[in-house]
């Protein structure tokens, strides 16, 4: 008979997941494939070349229109930026009722018209720009390196004016680069990019522009590198805005110099140094009625995004959502333009995190905008939890979404011990058990080094050791989680492979009744059931789990198996039915019991029975432990196979 130890481990770790792939995504963006586009194009012909330039201009002219080329090339700086958002404004007045679907408008015709040239640095760069504000930070990192190193491509920028422009483009593509490196917390491609704008403004005999040295004090924070960090923040001066517009209406604040900059940076380099406490007493000295009026400060959204980082941290749930919901505001450029996912409120996951009550925000594609990121991959990794096919485009990029949030936390040395347990927890749902154990062991480590511990984690290690075969380690685990559904499922699983049945059974009673619409725990029970030959109570098992599940082709079969091995045989065609039903499950000794039983009771059915005969044979030839059952079985009387 086969081993119910195959099939429990099957129905734990396997059921949720299917063999297929969904080929349909496209391959993603990136400054590999926008290069190699761009040199593609340069072997057109010249004619085609010019051709399709002037489509993709066609394409963009009217959402690029305020762009003042030549302005651009003498005073870089925010010019793509702000002649999309005067395009955005006078839509927004026109069609208001619309808003949110302006931008992807714009996105599609951009995306347009780098296919169409693939050289259009303009397009490059408002692309760039769009999505960095709307959470694609890969895609934004794509599109400003192509355009940064397409600068320095002496062969493409011949021309002494267009050399020129495709600098000052650069210029204006690496702010938002620098930031979407920071925020993937890759410090020294961050850092490079600020190098490189702070060369090109000194060969252009370029006024300093304050909002660079902001970002290079963050990212020498981020790295490590706190001694320059605090002597870029010391020196740290920015003028806050004195004009702002949000659709029909015009403010003016007086210009003033905010020191704001200085305590952000010094802020952040106590935080990469573990002392929460300063790094809040540092940034926030004033208090939060009084900040979040701010709504001029140059890169406000950022900052404001940081300080509700460290209450988090600090414990202060209630303060962190203050802080992420000043973003909700509505904000004076880009938030006005795309539809949000809205504020998100989630419960603790993995070691206590996220807060209970903290908000995130995110793009209506999933993408994260700003907000807890713990709670923003939590969600994510529910998401991921509850897929019924994790090789399919959306968990695929629900997958990709939230390694991107964790790679950030890591790279910011945030709560590694929540950054282990989610990528054992994503290992663990891919079937990897032996990097799931590796990196479940250094989340409880981790934890154990701030003092506490994770008992998600432990049982989640616990089920990987299963997993593994690794019984007794799992059993020590689970064996104390009285509460949680799955470790008390995953021990009725070890209890039925030691043969402890009847304490299995009653596992999994437990976990029904903590968790009644858990689909692994109904279907291991039909499991149980079935191998203790309880067919009926099996069938009405995967029944059950078939109504939570209804695609799920596998409990379909069992459910057609035990629903032949339920009833009672009683002609041979009933014997023949069953002994085919005990081939196709494996029971090579019970099929051929049936089906010679079939041919005792109606010989007519000889010529369909004999190649079932044969099969039968041939297994139990091929399968040494069948084999030995099926000749202690045999009576003297029976012949040969």
């Amino acid at each position: 008979m086969a081993s119910p130890t195959t099939r429990l481990v099957f129905a734990l770790f396997a059921l949720l997941t299917v063999s297929h792939f969904d080929a349909a995504a496209q391959p993603p963006v990136t400054f590999e494939s926008l290069r190699e586009a761009a040199a593609d194009a340069r072997t057109w012909p010249a004619s085609l070349q010019e051709q399709r330039a002037q489509y993709a201009r066609t394409l963009s002219a009217k959402w690029l229109k305020h762009l003042v080329a030549d302005k651009l090339a003498t005073n870089p700086g925010r010019n793509v930026d702000w002649a999309l958002l005067r395009v955005l404004r006078e839509n927004t007045k026109r069609n208001g009722t619309n808003l949110f679907q302006i931008l992807p408008e714009i996105t599609s015709d951009l995306r347009a018209a780098t296919r169409e040239d693939p050289a259009y640095l303009e397009a490059h760069v408002a692309l760039a720009l769009i999505s960095y504000e709307t959470g694609q930070r890969s895609l934004a990192v794509a599109h400003a390196e192509f355009v940064r190193h397409a600068a320095g491509d002496g062969a493409a920028r011949a021309a002494e004016d267009e050399r020129r422009l495709s600098g000052a483009l650069a210029f204006e593509a690496s702010v938002p680069l620098a930031w979407a490196y920071r925020e993937l917390g890759e410090w020294e491609h961050g850092l490079a990019v600020v190098a490189w704008a702070e060369e090109y403004r000194r060969s252009r005999n370029l006024q300093p522009w304050e909002p660079l040295n902001l970002i290079k004090g963050l990212l020498l924070a981020g790295a490590g590198r706190g001694a320059e960090a605090l002597r870029v923040g010391r020196s740290l001066q920015l003028r806050v805005l004195n004009t702002m517009m949000v659709a029909h209406a015009t403010y003016t604040l007086t210009p003033r110099v905010s020191i704001y900059a200085q305590d952000w940076v010094h802020s952040q380099v106590y935080l990469g140094e573990g002392d929460f406490r300063l790094a809040i007493r540092t940034s926030a000295r004033d208090d939060l009625e009084h900040r979040k009026q701010w709504l001029l400060m140059p890169y406000y959204e950022q900052y404001w995004n940081d300080m509700g980082l460290l209450f988090e941290l600090k414990d202060e749930p209630v303060a962190a959502s203050e802080w992420y919901a000043q973003m909700g505001r509505m904000r004076y450029d880009w938030s006005l333009f795309f539809d949000r996912g809205g504020a998100r409120s989630t419960t603790p996951l993995i070691g206590g995190l996220p807060r209970p009550g903290v908000i995130y925000y995110q793009t209506e594609q999933q993408d994260y905008l700003w907000g807890s990121p713990f709670a923003y991959a939590a969600d994510q990794y529910r998401r991921l939890e509850a897929s019924s096919d994790r090789q399919d485009a959306d968990a695929v990029a629900t997958k990709q979404r939230l390694l991107a949030v964790v790679r950030s936390l890591e790279a910011r040395h945030i709560e590694p011990g929540f950054c282990h347990a989610i990528r054992g927890g994503i290992a663990f749902l891919d079937g990897d058990f032996h990097a799931a154990e590796n990196e479940f062991t250094c989340a409880l480590d981790r934890f154990a080094e701030r003092g506490g511990e994770d008992p998600k984690t432990r049982v989640l290690l616990g089920l990987t050791k299963y997993g593994l075969g690794k019984d007794d380690e799992a059993h020590r685990l689970l064996a104390n989680e009285s509460r949680d559904a799955t470790a008390i499922q995953g021990l009725g699983v070890i209890l039925a492979r030691r043969g402890e049945f009847d304490q299995a059974l009653t596992c999994l009673n437990r976990a029904l009744t903590l968790e009644p619409r858990s689909l692994a725990t109904r279907f291991n029970r039909g499991m149980l059931f079935y191998e203790r030959g309880h067919y009926d109570e099996a069938l009405e098992d995967f029944r059950l789990a078939l109504e939570l599940e209804p695609a799920n082709r596998e409990i379909g079969r069992w459910i057609e198996v035990c629903g032949v091995l339920a009833e009672e045989p009683e002609s041979g065609l009933d014997f023949f039915r069953r002994g085919q039903v005990y081939f196709e499950i494996g029971e090579y000794v019970m099929a051929r019991e049936d089906l010679l039983r079939a041919y005792e009771m109606d010989p007519q059915l000889s010529q369909d029975i004999a190649p079932w005969l044969q099969r039968v044979a041939t297994r139990l030839r091929s399968t040494p432990a069948a084999a030995a059952a099926a000749q202690a079985a045999r009576s003297p009387e029976d012949g040969a196979d």
